[in-house]
């Protein structure tokens, strides 16, 4: 009796032979090749995880993590690059505060930071010592503006995430006075926000500053 070899019964198994060279084969497992039939059924077995594995989708919590961590890698690589501080265009502690309401933590305080086309809006609330901030990246140079997969690293607490496929992230931290945000923008910039955090209801802005490499302009 002849045997059809593997790569006759993959592309059986596929449907990409001739009718007739099909018929001959089925026939020859009508017979009872019990040989054939096993390599049939294994590759069978292949095509259908083959298809299963096109529709799988893995956990977003699991995405999100591994981007966290090539993030951290691509963070630790970019201290040579240009780095440079956003300028703090609109603080909404700078508004006049409306009788009746506290100043400080005790409301939300609304941020926004640019440099060039690029733009972070921040909300900060502060709850029983721990300050929750949720922003998004944009660049307005894009017809998408939302910049997704950006690593963003809180400094002095050693966090790190990356932005969603809407340009957003968020934190929730211990309360501490002053904060500061890294965003790897590309390979050749990073963008850095300073955000003053105090009890006073009118903070100090933020300079804008220039890093490139070791060296430091105002």
């Amino acid at each position: 009796m002849k045997h059809f070899n593997m790569q006759e019964w993959v592309d059986f198994v596929r449907g990409v032979i001739s009718e007739e060279q099909s018929s001959t084969m089925q026939k020859h497992l009508d017979d009872g090749c019990s040989d054939c039939h096993k390599l049939l059924e294994t590759w069978k077995h292949v095509l259908e995880c083959a298809d299963r594995e096109r529709f799988y989708q893995p956990p977003q919590a699991y995405v999100h993590l591994a981007k966290a961590q090539f993030a951290i890698s691509r963070i630790n690589q970019a201290r040579s690059r240009e780095v440079c501080y956003a300028e703090l265009v609109f603080d909404s502690f700078r508004q006049p505060v409306a009788a009746g309401v506290r100043s400080g933590l005790s409301r939300a305080r609304q941020l926004v930071f640019q440099k060039g086309r690029y733009s972070i809006d921040m909300r900060m609330e502060s709850q029983a010592g721990r300050i929750f901030i949720v922003g998004q990246v944009l660049d307005s140079g894009q017809a998408n503006s939302a910049l997704g997969d950006i690593p963003v690293r809180l400094l002095a607490h050693k966090q790190e995430t990356t932005t969603s496929h809407f340009g957003e992230f968020q934190f929730d931290i211990e309360w501490m006075e002053n904060l500061e945000l890294l965003f790897v923008m590309n390979e050749e910039r990073n963008l850095m926000v300073s955000i003053p955090v105090s009890q006073e209801s009118s903070p100090v802005l933020p300079d804008a500053t220039f890093f490139l490499n070791d060296e430091k302009k105002v």
